[in-house]
Order: structure tokens, then sequence, then C-alpha cells
């Protein structure tokens, strides 16, 4: 049979020598499989892999289709235009030049048959972004869903075979992801999808997870990975509760054993004595005595040690289970006091004759609010929280401070040094009193264990930059008034999406919260909401 694509005993070590994954096969040749994993294990370095970015260690990889991938890091797109991002600007400057009477033999072959390329870009786009949108506009003054779509109109206008996606649904709002669903439902693409989005993973025909124990092929979609990862699993814990229990017994009959032949070899030499026996007739005895239980001794050992590779090789199987513990320090503020205040607040932007918001906006947030901002892409949340973080002076209205202990953690994790290390981003929060084996101690409970705190942040994965500037803004010796968090699960392995919503509730200031993941959102305790769309 064909595939589409074919893996064949892959494996990955990583310049050091550490082993990501060995001995993986699979092959697709229609569905949609989903990858799943806790952060840093190397799902984003599978997918690269896949493309060939990356060269395997070992095994081969065979494609025979066209592939398309959408990455993780969308930044890297900031500072092109929509038609650069699409890869259709040179395309579009011959059709101008055409246009024009102006253009060239090359310009010709460079349009081929695609002279109505741009109404069929903005056809696509108008799928995902309901307002006009120039093709010139620059990536950075888009939001992130925005973005997003302007790289799903990429994927659909590439009309791949295999279309390979990581965290696809990370800053899409409610109305983005449906269509997202959708668009997986009518394509007779291939997808192969790294995500965290419990909705999509169970939308998926197989998933692949990757632990501490290599890759593992699942043929079914998330909750039926759930449940046979954990008969698995417990059928793993019943053979090692089998062991151990053969094991203590195997250890009680040979102490037994050792007991018995000291007991014998007592009386024995007690008996030689009283029947008279001579020195060397007691020790020829003795030889031959210690002889026969050393055998015998050798026996049980072997079985003793033959049990225990069994009980190693039993936990090896085992997933490693390790979960950040996040240390929030406590802060109780008055439940009535009013920490910041938007009073008529509303903004142009420079290039722009329109206000933002149709409506002028008026909110208070309390001691003890917690409030969720919702609205599509393009509503206003990136700038409504510039203004509540004072980045942002609004064109009208007032905003009111009652405190400068503000802690924001942003999708694009800004608050961090790419250039230098974890320990050195740390040391930047961290108070100028704590010492080295304290800063090591804290950036271990999100993980960052021995000389992974030496890593340069710019290699980090999108997880992982999220845990160390979760593990830098919780540095501070006083916990912040006021949590402001953007998209937090963006990249956050699904376990650790539940530690964080746990602790959020358990925080005690003003907490502000944009996010679009409804698995995470009915986890917490919110008492307000914010509804951007009603206001554009």
């Amino acid at each position: 049979m064909s595939y589409l694509l074919s893996v064949q005993n892959l494996a990955y070590y990583l310049p050091d020598g550490t082993l990501l994954f060995k001995n993986f096969n699979f092959n697709i040749s229609s569905g949609k499989i989903g990858i799943i994993g806790k952060n840093g294990l190397g799902k984003s370095t599978l997918l690269k892999i896949i493309i060939g970015e990356l060269k395997q260690t070992e095994g081969e990889i065979i494609r025979n289709g066209k592939i398309s991938y959408f990455p993780q890091n969308i930044h890297e797109y900031f500072d092109y235009s929509i038609s650069k991002i699409l890869n259709v600007d040179k395309k579009l400057e011959a059709l101008k030049r055409a246009e024009l009477g102006l253009a060239s033999i090359e310009d010709l072959q460079i349009i081929s048959n695609d002279w109505n390329l741009e109404n069929e870009i903005k056809q696509i786009i108008s799928k995902f972004i309901k307002k006009n949108i120039s093709l010139d506009r620059i990536g950075n003054t888009l939001s992130g869903g925005e973005m997003m779509s302007i790289l799903f109109a990429k994927v659909l206008l590439e009309k791949p075979d295999i279309i390979i996606f990581d965290e696809p649904t990370n800053n899409l709002d409610l109305e983005l992801k449906r269509y997202f669903y959708d668009f997986l439902n009518i394509s007779n693409s291939i997808f192969i999808i790294v995500s965290h989005d419990i909705n999509l993973l169970n939308k998926m025909d197989a998933i692949i997870e990757i632990s501490n124990l290599g890759l593992k092929y699942y043929s079914g979609n998330y909750d039926f990975y759930l449940e046979q990862m954990k008969i698995d699993e417990s059928s793993t814990l019943n053979k090692l509760t089998n062991l151990n229990e053969r094991l203590s017994r195997q250890k009680q009959k040979e102490l037994k054993i050792k007991e018995n032949l000291f007991r014998n070899s007592s009386r024995s030499h007690k008996r030689a004595i009283k029947e008279g026996m001579s020195a060397l007739e007691i020790g020829s005895k003795k030889e031959v005595s210690d002889k026969n239980q050393g055998k015998l001794s050798l026996c049980h050992f072997e079985k003793t040690n033959k049990l225990i590779e069994e009980k190693n090789l039993i936990k090896e199987k085992l997933r490693k289970n390790y979960k950040i513990n996040i240390d929030i320090i406590p802060v109780k503020l008055p439940d009535k006091k009013i920490m910041i205040s938007l009073s008529d607040v509303n903004h142009k932007f420079d290039n722009s004759d329109q206000y933002l918001w149709k409506n002028n906006i008026n909110i208070i947030f309390f001691g003890s609010s917690r409030v969720l901002i919702k609205g599509n892409s393009g509503s206003g949340k990136s700038t409504l929280i510039k203004m509540i973080m004072n980045k942002l002076k609004p064109t009208i209205g007032e905003v009111f401070y009652a405190t400068n202990k503000i802690a924001y953690l942003d999708q694009s994790c800004s608050l961090l040094n790419s250039e230098i290390s974890i320990f050195d981003n740390f040391k930047n929060f961290a108070s100028l009193d704590m010492e080295e084996h304290e800063i090591r101690i804290k950036a271990g409970r999100f993980l960052f264990y021995k000389d992974l705190v030496f890593k340069k942040v710019s290699i980090l994965s999108g997880g992982e930059k999220l845990r160390a500037t979760l593990a830098c803004v919780l540095a501070m010796n006083q916990s912040p008034d006021v949590f402001i968090l953007d998209e937090p699960t963006n990249n956050l392995d699904i376990e650790s999406m539940e530690i964080l919503s746990y602790h959020l509730n358990e925080y005690k200031g003003t907490l502000i919260l944009i996010s679009h993941d409804e698995n995470f959102l009915k986890d917490l305790r919110l008492d307000q909401v914010l509804e951007l769309n009603a206001f554009v």
C-alpha cells in the first residue's frame, strides 16, 4: 500500500546525546493525528523532523505528498506584509505591473494562470476575518487571532496533501475555533496536529503521545487515549505490585534460609565437638557444609536479583509524572477597594479616524474582582490590557490606579530576555538578597532542574517559555495586587493547565484574564465578564 507519509524506525538524539525517542513507526494515507506530551519533550522537534527541517538520527521518512507547515512561533512573521506571509507578494507585484501594461515575460511566467489571485485571496481571508484587510498590512499590526487567521488562509492557498499544525488554536476566539473545526471536517488533507486543546484532540482519528517512554501511537481520539493509557498504567502498576510481593516473599525466604543454615552449622559444630572429632575432621566437615550453604545462598541470591531486574524493567515502563509547583505568596485585598478603574475610555490609532469601540468603556476592578475579558479577534482586548497596564494612554477617558504592583503574563512571554539564561532572567525578578540555591529551588518548582536552569531562553519551547515567565513573575517577594494573564494556557500542557487553574482560584488579589480555552475557563471561579464584542 502507498502511504502519503511513512515513518520507519525513527530515532532522534539531542546534540548532548540525550535520547528523545527511538524505534518509532507509523504510516498515514488519510485522517487526522494529534500529538500530545509535556512541554520540552520534543513535540515541535518531531514536526520539524517530519517536514525535513531537522534530520533524524536514525530511521527513514518517506514523503509522497505536498506538506504545508504551520509553526508554533508566529512572531517570525511579524515584520512581513500579509502578501509576503502568504507567499504571493511577487505574484501580486507582477499583476500590478500587468494592469499598468508594464509586465515583462518574467512577470507573465510568475503570474501563470492566477489572474484572479487577489480576489481569491480576499475571499479566503473573509472566511476568517470579517472586515476588509489590506494585503500590504504588516504582521506586527495584527492581533494574535488575525495573524492566525492569515496563516490559516496561507494553508488553504497552498492546497497541500498533508497539513502540519503546531498549536493551531492558540489565540483563536470561539468563532474562529468553530470555523477551524469545520475546516478539519470538510478538508480532504491529512492533518498532523500538536495541541493541548482537548476539544480539538477529540476530533482526531489517532493520538501520538510523547513521554519519557518515547513515542506511542493510539488508534483513537483523546478520550480513547486517556482510557487506554489508564488501562496500560493500571496493568503496569499491578505487575509492579505483584513483583514487589514476590520480591518480599523471596527476601523473607532468603533470610529464613540464612538463619537455618547458621543454626544448623552451629548445631553441627557442637555435635562434632561432643562426639570427639578432631580439629581436622571438624574443619573438613565445615568446608563441605560451607560449600553446600554457599550454593544454596547463591541460588536464592540469583532469584532475588532476577526479581529486582524484572522490577526495574517494569518501573521503566511507568510515565514520569513531573508537575509544576506554583507557589503564590498570599495576598489579601479589601473586597471593595478600587484597584483600577476605567472611565469613558476609548482609543484611536494613528492611521484611523474612528474610535476602536462604538461605545466608551467603563469598568471598575475591585480588590476581589475576577474578570474575564472576552471578544473576537480585533475587538481590542490587547489594547484594553495596555491601558490597564498603563502602557497606553487612551485617546479619551481616564484610568485610575491604586497600585503599581501589577504582574502581566502575555502571550509572547515578552517579560523574558531571550539572550540570557532562565537563571539570569530569574535573578532579574528575584529580590537582591535571594541566594543562588534559593533561585534554583524556585526554578525547580517549574521543572527547571540542575543544568536546565542555565538554558538560554531563545532555545526554549513555547511551553518552557511560559513556565519560565510564570516562575519569574512569581519570584518576587510579594505577590502582585493585580495579576493579568493574556491567553496563559497557550503552549501549556494539559496537566500544567489544571495546576495553574487551581492556584489562580487560590489567588486572592485582582485577577484579569483573557482566554478562549473553554476547558480552562470552566475550572476557574470568575465573577465578571467584559464582552468587547458588544462595543465594536
